[in-house]
C-alpha cells in the first residue's frame, strides 16, 4: 500500500521507503503524519493535502556558499585573463598592418627605382650615340679634307666602327624602352596596390583602436567586480584559490563527474567524492589539488 504512494520516486528510494513503517516514511520525507498509522492508498501529506515530495537536501545536493562565490570569482578572473590576452595581441596586429603597408610601399619604391634606372641608362645611351654621331661628322670632315688615300681609308674605318657602335646602342635603347614600358605598368599597379593597402590599413587601425577601447573598458569592469568579490573571502582560501588559478591554467574550481575531476580527468576515491557532494567543506582533488564541487 505504501508502494502505491511511492510511484514516480524511482526504484532505489521506493525500495528504501517500502521497508519503513508509515510513521518512518513520513519522517524520512520530512512530513508530519498524525494519521500515519491509518495510511492507505497513495502516500499523502495530510498537512498539505498534496502528494509527498522529497525535500531539496534529499533529492539534490546544495552548493557550498564558498564554492558558489569561488565560481563567480573564477569567472571574473577568466574574463580578466582573456581580455589581457586579447589586448596583448593588439600590438602584433598593428605590426602586421604596418608590415603589409611597408611591403606594398617597398614594392612600389622598387618598381619606381627600376623605372628611374632604366631612364638614366637610356639617357646615357643617347649621349653615347650622340657623341659617336658627332665624331662621325668630324671624321667625315677630315676625310673630305685629306688628300692621302691611306688617311682616307683609316678615317673611313673609324667612321664604320662608330656606325656599328651606334647600331648597338640603338638596339640597347630599344630593349630599354620595351623594359621601361613593362616597368611603367608595374609602377602603376604597385602604386594602386599601395593606395589600397593604406586605405585598408586606416580602416583596420580604426577598428583596432575601437577594439582596444572596448577591451580596456571590459577589463576595468571585470577587475572592479573581481575586487568586490575577493573582499568576501578568507585570506587563506583566497590565497589557495589564486595559486591554483595561476598554476592550473585558469581552472582552479572544477566539477567532479562520476568520481572524475574535470580538471585533470583523474579518478578520486568514493569517500572524497561523497565529501564533495555533502558540500560541507572545501575539498581538493587528490591528484591535481584543484577545488572540487558537485554539479549535480
Amino acid at each position: 500500500m505504501i508502494a502505491a504512494g511511492l510511484e514516480g520516486y524511482g526504484p532505489p528510494r521506493s525500495r528504501y521507503l517500502q521497508t519503513l513503517a508509515p510513521e518512518m516514511v513520513c519522517r524520512s520525507l520530512g512530513r508530519s503524519a498524525p494519521r500515519a498509522a491509518a495510511l492507505r492508498g497513495p502516500l499523502v501529506c495530510f498537512s498539505a493535502g498534496n502528494r509527498v515530495g522529497f525535500p531539496p537536501d534529499f533529492t539534490q545536493y546544495s552548493m557550498l556558499k564558498e564554492i558558489a562565490q569561488l565560481l563567480l570569482l573564477q569567472d571574473r578572473d577568466q574574463k580578466i585573463k582573456m581580455y589581457k590576452a586579447e589586448l596583448e595581441t593588439i600590438p602584433m596586429e598593428q605590426r602586421r598592418i604596418d608590415q603589409l603597408v611597408a611591403a606594398k610601399n617597398s614594392a612600389f619604391e622598387q618598381a619606381r627605382q627600376r623605372s628611374w634606372d632604366l631612364e638614366m641608362q637610356k639617357k646615357r645611351l643617347e649621349l653615347d650615340a650622340q657623341s659617336r654621331r658627332d665624331a662621325i661628322v668630324k671624321y667625315k670632315g677630315q676625310q673630305f679634307q685629306t688628300r692621302k688615300n691611306e688617311e682616307f681609308q683609316a678615317i673611313g674605318q673609324e667612321i664604320h666602327r662608330f656606325e656599328k657602335e651606334i647600331e648597338r646602342i640603338e638596339d640597347e635603347e630599344i630593349e630599354l624602352m620595351e623594359e621601361a614600358e613593362k616597368i611603367s605598368g608595374k609602377v602603376t599597379e604597385a602604386e594602386r596596390e599601395l593606395a589600397a593597402a593604406r586605405r585598408q590599413a586606416q580602416q583596420q587601425e580604426a577598428d583596432l583602436k575601437r577594439k582596444q577601447q572596448t577591451l580596456e573598458e571590459r577589463l576595468r569592469e571585470a577587475e572592479s567586480e573581481r575586487d568586490g568579490l575577493a573582499k568576501g573571502f578568507e585570506p587563506d582560501l583566497l590565497f589557495r584559490y589564486t595559486r591554483l588559478f595561476v598554476t592550473k591554467g585558469g581552472n582552479a574550481v572544477v566539477p567532479v563527474e562520476h568520481e572524475f575531476c574535470m580538471g585533470c580527468h583523474m579518478k578520486n576515491t568514493t569517500t572524497l567524492v561523497h565529501r564533495v557532494k555533502m558540500s560541507r567543506e572545501i575539498v581538493h582533488c587528490e591528484q591535481c589539488g584543484r577545488i572540487l564541487y558537485y554539479a549535480g
